[in-house]
């Protein structure tokens, strides 16, 4: 089993001596990996070895992008803090963390890179697939067209081409409405743009247009990707290339609390200072970017892990976690697990987190969202009881869980 270094023996093997520009202190990235390797060694001392495996796998896919651009932006040359001079500790440790996830996750070499998108990308939700392939009314973008709508950032700020006036020169971006071929860019809400994160954290924003049906026309998340898994989607707000504020707001992939986190990364690894960015996340309010990192990474257990939304399949990033941990979580704190639930799904006219908020409310509820590995068969126990949550009754047999992930197939054109 591949070794991981410690946070202390990663900088020393990339401190340089006497450097005047790309001091070590200056990458974005390398400090990202450093807070990395530190959570991981927090996730190895744990005695639950079956809950935190799932966990451990968490951070070293984080940690297997984070090193992973870090060596695609030195070998471009294009950053000058990413000092290229590095290039021998980054990618010893990128070696390590591939050997790592191949012992730990059970995979090879040929099928980890389609693992790593199906295990930390999150697939579009029902409600996407109705809207693209039943419905019939949005138009997927080609690699070309996509590239008009990337962020490229510099010096810590965002740039986009100007594309609603059908031209790639580069300006500040800025999420404002625009008038684009006689359509009205809307922006989702007020000075908020729709973004997508690709799997290897770039950033793509344009115009959001809902289309009627079978109009083939509308332009959603699912269009950068035709449908495909991304890293997050939702809403972002820049003003003169300050980025400002950012959500999960994506009714297309619904993406989890552990999703945006990865997006605010991407962001800092970007080169962008997140000090300043307000994060909002659905259950959690809004808070600063950099206290919203802790907060997720504080809460990095089976819960947080294997997040989703009852209306769908579990998210891509926890189809594997699913697997490893329900097979280890003991009967009881499953039947707990149920219980709480109820309480908080039935409606007494309580706001979250208190319980009796109703089932409508369980996206406002950090207590529900702990447990929403458990939301699809609550949901089925409510089907069951005649869509009446006081007359579920609370499974005794573990049996009746199952352990299959379920998850919807990528849509293909």
């Amino acid at each position: 089993m591949a070794i991981i270094p410690t946070k202390a023996d990663f900088v020393s093997a990339t401190d340089l001596k006497f450097v005047i520009s790309g001091r070590r202190v200056e990458d974005r990235i390398l400090n990202n990996i450093d807070s990395l390797l530190d959570l991981f060694h927090g996730l190895e001392s744990e005695s639950d070895a079956g809950v935190k495996k799932a966990a451990r796998i968490n951070v070293l896919g984080r940690l297997y992008f984070a090193t992973d651009r870090w060596l695609k932006i030195a070998d471009q040359g294009s950053n000058p803090t990413v000092n290229p001079r590095r290039r021998p500790a980054v990618f010893a440790l990128y070696k390590l963390i591939v050997d790592r996830i191949k012992s730990d996750a059970g995979v090879n070499e040929s099928v980890m890179p389609s693992w790593l998108v199906k295990t930390f990308g999150k697939d579009m939700v029902e409600h996407g697939v109705h809207v693209d392939l039943v419905t019939d009314s949005a138009r997927y973008l080609s690699e070309q067209e996509r590239e008009k709508y990337k962020i490229v950032f510099k010096g810590g700020l965002a740039y986009q081409q100007k594309w609603w006036e059908d031209s790639a020169a580069l300006i500040l971006a800025d999420t404002e409405i625009r008038n684009h071929n006689d359509v009205v860019n809307k922006v989702i809400s007020n000075l908020f743009g729709g973004y997508v994160v690709s799997m290897s954290g770039d950033f793509y924003s344009g115009p959001h247009v809902p289309a009627a049906e079978k109009s083939n026309n509308g332009r959603y998340h699912s269009s950068y990707f035709s449908g495909g898994s991304v890293l997050c989607a939702g809403e972002i707000r820049i003003r003169n290339g300050v980025v400002t504020h950012i959500n999960d707001k994506s009714g297309h992939y619904r993406p989890d609390s552990s999703n945006l986190a990865r997006a605010v990364e991407a962001l800092e690894t970007q080169g962008v200072n997140i000090k300043n960015i307000l994060v909002k996340a659905l259950g959690y309010g809004e808070m600063m970017a950099e206290r919203y990192l802790e907060k997720i990474n504080e809460r990095l257990d089976v819960y947080r892990t294997i997040s989703h939304h009852a209306s769908s399949a579990p998210s891509a990033i926890s189809r594997f976690e699913h697997g490893v941990v329900m097979n280890r979580i003991s009967h009881d704190v499953r039947k707990e697990a149920f219980e709480i639930l109820k309480a908080h799904w039935i409606n007494n006219g309580a706001k979250p987190p208190r319980p009796g908020h109703g089932f409508q409310a369980r996206m406002d509820c950090y207590v529900c969202k702990d447990y929403s590995v458990y939301w699809l068969k609550m949901n089925e126990l409510k089907t069951a009881a005649g869509g009446r949550i006081e007359n579920i009754v609370v499974p005794e047999i573990a049996s009746l869980l199952g352990t299959g992930p379920g998850f919807i197939t990528r849509p293909r054109r």
